[in-house]
């Protein structure tokens, strides 16, 4: 009986931490349907490189990765960056406005859509996806270099 409940349980564990991660390397990712942008939007036909990060204001780790990531990206001419935030333009402005770049872009996703539809469970969290949408990398973005994303962009 103690069997039967311990293969329950393993079976109902590895289901939800199956669901957490809703991102497949190498499929389409959803697109991003923010519902507003801080600043400039990307252009429609900028055909780059995305690295989508997941913010919150809140979250020491994102505060703290802003810096690298701007450099990150900087050092990518082929690599743009949109950071996603649930928060309203007022509370995410102060800390995100000095990085926006013709790099670096701010998508302000209110409804949370674009965070359930990539399955987000904690930020920071980054999705390098390639010019047709696919995703290339998943992970912490403060981990990735100039080198990994371009080894995940080949």
């Amino acid at each position: 009986m103690k069997r039967n409940i311990l293969i329950t349980l393993l079976v109902l564990l590895t289901a939800f931490a199956a669901r957490a991660q809703e991102i497949v390397i190498g499929e389409r990712v959803p697109d991003l349907r923010p519902t507003e942008w801080l600043g400039a939007s990307p252009a429609e036909d900028d055909r780059r490189a995305t690295l989508v990060v997941f913010y919150h204001t809140e979250s020491q780790p994102c505060v703290e990765a802003l810096p690298q990531l701007d450099r990150l990206v900087r050092g990518l001419k082929d690599v743009r960056l949109i950071v996603v935030a649930m928060e309203p333009k007022e509370r995410i402005a102060p800390s995100l406005a000095k990085y926006m770049s013709a790099q670096f872009y701010v998508a302000i996703d209110q409804s949370g859509n674009a965070f359930d539809s990539y399955g987000i469970r904690y930020v920071p969290f980054g999705v390098l996806v390639d010019p047709k949408g696919r995703a290339q990398w998943i992970g912490n973005p403060t981990l990735a270099t100039p080198e990994s994303l371009k080894r995940n962009l080949k």
